[in-house]
């Protein structure tokens, strides 16, 4: 009995250490904005994809495998995120998220695919695809987006005489604006002008004023959330009507609009990705697990970040125990009816390597992100 008790222990211990031993880290690096210019974007997003690491370990998800998250900051600089992709690349990273504005992503593509290492970006643009293979998106179209914030000011809105702000240094808010513009004419809305700006600026004394003598019903705004805040605020207490229905793309859909803009920007009405309280069961368990880790809830960008690392471990998980980059890779650049807690439906479908579902429209209420009526 003794001896058959031992056999037991020993060969209990041999499979243990055997597992043990076939256990791996799998190491995703992100490189986003986390001080600087985009860190309203960056920070939100970073959290999001540990929220997602931190579940997909605890749970065993990959069985013993685990991820290992390398979170870098690039400091809202494209020459900073382009060292930090060549040294995720040498440090063999399976893949990088990264970052958070199309204007560092697009500039950082081409190097990720002479470097063959998946780059998962956080950009509307179709242009991130252009570089090669290995560069990936998670977020769909502009034009899917703009269209459905469109269509919604068309019909349920209505404005008649609109004017356009949109920061003129970065490329998807230009498109933003322009496909907005494009769609709202058809339907009969005016244009009384388009404003630039730039992302960086934060007085707007003279645009507020001349926007406030124009006396339009409805801006569209296309910069980023803390830029907008500023001047929503400006405009109004210049004189802009209350009344003014103000549109915007997910830009705004950060929480320093609310904590920048306070009152200002009631009713400001934006396209997102993300449905704030989620559609599903894993939205739910997404915002209790946000809340307690950073007691705030969650946003569009941390919604983001968050499916970008579930895409990656989903894909490690379908490839099986021997993934490499150009298996992951496969992975992610076609899937069918995705289960995730982005859009309406909470499906994502990717066909060569575009991302497609229903964009969600929303506003702020009483000092909270909530669906619009």
């Amino acid at each position: 009995m003794k001896r058959t008790a031992l056999i037991g222990l020993a060969a209990a211990a041999l499979m243990s250490f055997a597992g043990a031993a076939t256990a791996k880290e799998l190491p995703i690096t992100s490189v986003t904005e986390l001080t600087g210019a985009v860190a309203s974007q960056g920070i939100p997003l970073s959290r999001g994809m540990k929220v997602a690491a931190d579940e997909i370990n605890e749970s065993g998800y990959l069985g013993e495998d685990k991820i290992k998250l390398v979170q870098l900051d690039d400091a809202s600089d494209r020459g900073q995120a382009a060292l930090l992709v060549k040294r995720a690349a040498s440090d063999g990273s399976l893949a990088i998220i990264g970052t958070a504005t199309g204007y560092t992503s697009l500039s950082i593509a081409p190097l990720a695919n002479e470097l063959k290492v998946p780059l998962m970006g956080m950009v509307y643009s179709p242009d991130l695809l252009a570089p090669g293979p290995w560069s990936l998106k998670i977020t769909s179209s502009d034009d899917s987006h703009t269209i459905a914030l469109a269509r919604y000011a068309a019909t349920k809105v209505k404005p008649k005489q609109c004017l356009i702000i949109y920061a003129r240094d970065n490329p998807g808010f230009v498109a933003q604006y322009k496909t907005f513009r494009e769609y709202t004419e058809k339907q009969g809305v005016q244009y009384i002008g388009v404003e630039a700006i730039s992302l960086q600026d934060t007085d707007f004394t003279a645009l507020a004023t001349k926007i406030a003598s124009m006396k339009p019903d409805c801006l569209h705004i296309s910069t980023l959330a803390p830029a907008g805040a500023n001047l929503i605020q400006q405009s109004l207490a210049a004189g802009m009507p209350p009344t003014t229905k103000i549109f915007s793309g997910g830009g705004l859909a950060n929480e320093s609009l609310i904590k920048v803009g306070g009152k200002a920007v009631e009713g400001v009405i934006m396209v997102t990705d993300y449905a704030p309280g989620g559609v599903n069961e894993e939205g739910l368990r997404f915002e209790a697990a946000y809340r307690k880790a950073y007691g705030v809830a969650p946003e569009n960008w941390s919604a983001v970040g968050y499916t970008q690392m579930k895409l990656i471990a989903w894909a490690i998980k379908e490839v099986g125990p021997n993934v490499t980059r150009e298996s992951l890779r496969d992975a992610m650049s076609n899937v069918t009816d995705w289960p995730n807690i982005i859009g309406t439906s909470g499906l994502m479908t990717i066909t060569n390597r575009m991302p497609e579902y229903d964009p969600a429209i929303i506003t702020v209420k009483e000092g909270k992100f909530v669906i619009a009526p």
